[in-house]
């Protein structure tokens, strides 16, 4: 067991590194893909696509946006094909709108969601609404987040079944990730989604029951947990701890969630989760390394138009949910 528990502390120690530091060179990529190393993956692609398709032009606009986000520059061959674009405008306000959420300044995030039909544009896919409602519960506004949430619903009531759905799950998932997992779950149960739903809705309740679990022993029961854990010296007690944690459990080793995708999702939410809850600093950079990790294609290398704009999204995600600003 100790030594088992030894290699798995070193795999810890290589993911964080990786996680934390600039793009690995060379065949370090593929086995520890970070942010940039999307980014760099797209850059490197993107040009070999059949030109003037639709998923090339888009998948151009993204990623412009997206490396100069990220202070990134831009080849002159990627800069020339975009040109203006009605998507950087829709994308400017995404940011401005998170940017609002970041500084808890709820009124004018409230009025930035007018023009936030629908879900933002990266990896996590998630309405703005819900994430509105994800950082009211973590300012403890539940008043004001029931409010919304009574509002968004309305909306939803025009909307097609498999949409609605998608919706109020993604409003459950916020919930629990803004420390009410018991509020979340009761979203939950006001979807129909069970066994006979199609498989996507399905998987995606299975892992939202597992991040409430999680959600409920980070938030409320914090004295049982690893606590802060941001130093080598508390990988081993914070590894301990993530073999026990539903989620992480789950998704690592759980036969009934079979789309890559979605799990990578999870592991994404699992980093949110314990980031919101100001909880150890190793598991969260974790986390978000499996992620990157199982989004990657089977050989390891997107090269396709849809696989390269997932990289951009992932990247998108990883900047704006998990970026730490200097002090």
């Amino acid at each position: 067991m100790q030594a088992s528990l030894r290699y798995w502390c070193s795999v810890l120690l290589f993911c964080v590194g990786a996680a934390n530091g600039a793009a690995p060179a060379g065949d370090a990529c593929r086995q520890t893909p970070t942010a940039r190393c999307l980014i760099d993956n797209a850059m490197a692609h993107w040009v070999q696509l059949a030109d003037a398709t639709p998923a090339r032009k888009e998948l151009a606009a993204q990623l412009a946006f997206e490396a100069r986000q990220s202070g990134i520059p831009i080849p002159a061959s990627l800069r020339d094909t975009i040109g203006e674009s009605s998507l950087a405008t829709s994308l400017e306000r995404e940011e401005t709108y998170l940017r609002h959420l970041q500084h808890r300044d709820f009124e004018r995030a409230r009025n930035d969601i007018k023009q936030l039909p629908a879900p933002l544009q990266d990896f996590l896919r998630l309405p703005a609404e819900a994430l509105l409602i994800e950082a009211l519960t973590l300012a403890l506004a539940d008043q004001q987040a029931d409010q919304l949430k009574k509002q968004y619903y309305e909306t939803l009531l025009v909307l097609d079944h498999p949409t609605r759905n998608r919706r109020m799950l993604a409003v459950a998932r916020q919930e629990i990730l803004g420390g009410q997992p018991r509020k979340g779950l009761q979203t939950l149960e006001n979807t129909d989604i069970d066994a006979f739903s199609a498989s996507e809705f399905f998987q995606s309740r299975i892992i939202t029951e597992w991040l409430a679990a999680s959600s409920e022993q980070l938030f409320l029961r914090p004295d049982q947990t690893p606590g802060r854990c941001d130093q080598p010296a508390d990988i081993a007690p914070a590894l301990q701890y993530l073999l026990h944690d539903n989620l992480y459990v789950g998704l690592a080793s759980s036969s009934d969630i079979t789309d890559r995708r979605l799990r990578a999702e999870g592991f994404l939410l699992g980093a949110k989760l314990y980031r919101n809850s100001g909880q150890c600093d190793l598991l969260e950079k974790w986390l978000t390394a499996q992620a990157i990790l199982l989004s990657r294609p089977a050989d390891g290398i997107a090269t396709t138009a849809t696989a390269l704009l997932d990289d951009v999204l992932l990247a998108r995600a990883l900047r704006r949910y998990f970026h730490r600003e200097a002090p």
